[in-house]
């Protein structure tokens, strides 16, 4: 359960998710976070870190280095052994299955115009079929 005032967690995640947590100003949430998707993420590395016995940091990292797009990533370390952490990112081999999944809880619902666009181009090209 969530600590009093608005905070979120960074850094490393540990089982429930205690000593993680920063505070934000009290009455101003930006930007926007939807917590309970966020925590439904954090599940998922959580699980394949457990499977990898790797920390939900390095997942994360090896996760989004990988993505279309990302050409790198900016980490936080505050001591050595996370440092050595999040550089071991770029030893772990995510299968495609976990890639999967971690695509399908992080996807964004579509909003409009961009719903619409997807909507009027399925069928024209070949590749939107």
């Amino acid at each position: 359960m969530e600590p009093s005032g608005r905070r979120f967690p960074v850094g490393e995640i540990h089982p429930g998710y205690q000593n993680c947590w920063i505070q934000q100003k009290d009455n101003f949430d930006f930007p926007p976070i939807n917590k309970d998707r966020a925590f439904d993420i954090i599940d998922v590395m959580a699980k394949i870190g457990a499977k990898h016995n790797v920390s939900v940091a390095r997942v994360a990292l090896a996760w989004t280095t990988r993505r279309p797009g990302v050409s790198s990533v900016i980490i936080g370390a505050k001591n050595q052994e996370q440092l050595l952490d999040n550089l071991a990112c770029t030893q772990l081999e995510l299968t495609t299955d976990e890639v999967k999944e971690l695509d399908a809880i992080s996807a964004l619902t579509p909003e409009y115009p961009g719903w619409m666009v997807d909507r009027q181009l399925t069928g024209r090209f070949p590749e939107n079929k």
